[in-house]
């Protein structure tokens, strides 16, 4: 069940609580009352996910990445690092197939590439920022990538690679990414 359908059920399932306390309150008073009974079973299906890093020195809440020094028209493939999701239900064994999303805080080139900070300013020129998985460059606008089916963990391996542009001007570069965890 999507995480879509889940939120239509909880709408639902509101509603019709909604209307029972209409309902009671309608009619729930005075000599002549009656009750109604209507069973209603709410299955909750928000899953118990936890999300980490390891590798490329991170720890596993994230934090930062360092690329260490970038050239002048260099293109660079950096050191790995790896996006762990771990998913438990109630007895702990529960699989789920979820996926990941990467959102940035910087404007991108186009839906897989980041265009990085010089100097805490934004540069036209300023190097450019993406991450692949399995030699295939993943989305940093919030799209799903690294899809694990009826996983209880799901390990995906992302390599960050750098453009630097010839008229790229020096300094301190950065990008923020924010990953999380959906539900398929």
């Amino acid at each position: 069940m999507t995480m879509q359908c889940f939120n239509y059920m909880k709408k639902c399932i509101s509603c019709i609580l909604g209307m029972l306390l209409v309902v009671k309150g309608a009619y729930g008073t005075g000599e002549n009352s009656a009750s109604i009974l209507v069973p209603v079973t709410l299955i909750n299906m928000l899953h118990t996910c936890s999300l980490s890093f390891s590798g490329a020195g991170l720890n596993s809440n994230g934090g930062v990445y360092q690329l260490g020094s970038l050239k002048i028209g260099e293109e660079k493939e950096h050191s790995s690092f790896n996006i762990i999701v771990d998913c438990k239900d109630t007895d702990g064994t529960e699989s789920i197939n979820t996926a990941l999303t990467a959102s940035v805080r910087n404007p991108t080139v186009d839906n897989y590439h980041i265009q990085m900070t010089v100097n805490g300013q934004y540069n036209d020129n300023a190097p450019v920022l993406w991450l692949e998985s399995n030699g295939k460059s993943i989305p940093v606008n919030g799209a799903p990538f690294c899809q694990g089916v009826k996983l209880n963990r799901n390990v995906c391996t992302l390599t960050p690679y750098t453009r630097v542009p010839l008229n790229s001007p020096g300094g301190e570069i950065s990008a923020a990414i924010v990953f999380d965890i959906t539900y398929i």
